[in-house]
């Protein structure tokens, strides 16, 4: 399998985890709330944006850039931007400081040698709504 191929279906697979929880999540806990209400409180967004390089290893080689992939659901991505920005220059020390209220949590292992948050989200706790995830935008996806 190509080496593009393998990293895009592990981010693709982390994300789209994190993403389905949350909306099953989201879904039950607004049902309540008008259509109006609960559209607006579900909306979401993605957005690319540049942060600290980062580098995938593989059997094979590596993948490596610069843009990284910011979705949101409840909450703007223009308004997550700067953290997002922030947690990819910030080391993986195993704790990761997110905006009040949200707790956030890092995809990338320091045992496999990633040396910075390359990827992660951050939820809002109890429900986990809102909710933000970044990760690296693997070139040509």
């Amino acid at each position: 399998m190509h080496l593009n191929a393998i990293a895009t279906i592990v981010l693709v697979c982390s994300m789209a985890l994190v993403f389905g929880v949350t909306t099953v999540q989201a879904h039950a806990t607004h049902s309540t709330r008008s259509g109006l209400a609960m559209d607006s409180a579900l909306t979401h967004c993605t957005i690319v944006l540049s942060g600290a390089p980062w580098r995938i290893r593989a059997s094979g080689g590596s993948l490596a850039g610069v843009k990284y992939t910011l979705k949101a659901r409840g909450v703007s991505c223009s308004s997550m931007r700067t953290w997002v920005t922030r947690f990819t220059h910030q080391q993986n020390n195993g704790t990761i400081k997110g905006p009040g209220g949200f707790t956030c949590r890092s995809f990338s292992t320091a045992a496999s040698g990633d040396k910075l948050l390359y990827s992660g989200v951050c939820m809002h706790p109890p429900h986990n709504v809102p909710f933000f995830e970044w990760g690296p935008k693997v070139p040509g996806h």
